[in-house]
């Protein structure tokens, strides 16, 4: 969960704009006996705003990487990362249609090198010169959620942030 489950948390915010109120979660360790870490972690998320939505990570997973995410919305369905040719994808329900996006595509832990500045901004703003384009609570929202998902995997109970 907190390896994978943490950036998958802040995308979610990211995308959607939406806090969590409470969670529900389950992990399973499948690899290796006597280990610590899960394997295998699913969640369900409730927003403030009633919303629900899933995050799931794992270790178990073999051949290409799974990294797509789907928002089901109210006007239609956005694929991210889910067709490898066409890596932004809106289907739409009213009027009926599909919009492709022109946007590059989603980068592998295959490639070599990641490129996207953070490091370098980072970096930047620890000296001074600008302004971090991810502040600190950013971060501290996104791991909040993971370890609310922890504490109910851990206790098969749903967890309510700030709870």
């Amino acid at each position: 969960m907190a390896d994978l489950g943490v950036h998958k948390a802040d995308l979610v915010r990211f995308l959607t704009g939406k806090e969590v109120a409470e969670v529900s979660a389950y992990t399973t360790t499948t690899e290796k006996e006597g280990t610590d870490v899960e394997d295998n972690f699913v969640s369900v998320l409730r927003f403030t705003d009633g919303t629900i939505g899933t995050l799931s990570t794992s270790w178990t997973v073999h051949g290409t990487e799974i990294n797509y995410t789907y928002l089901y919305c109210a006007n239609g369905t956005l694929m991210i990362a889910v067709l490898p040719d066409k890596p932004l994808v809106a289907c739409m329900s009213n009027p009926k249609s599909t919009i492709v996006f022109d946007v590059p595509g989603m980068q592998s832990n295959d490639q070599a090198a990641w490129n996207l500045g953070i490091t370098r901004n980072f970096l930047a703003a620890i000296q001074g010169k600008e302004k971090c384009l991810v502040p600190g609570e950013e971060g501290k929202a996104a791991l909040d959620i993971i370890l609310a998902c922890d504490k109910s995997a851990r206790t098969g109970k749903s967890v309510k942030l700030g709870a």
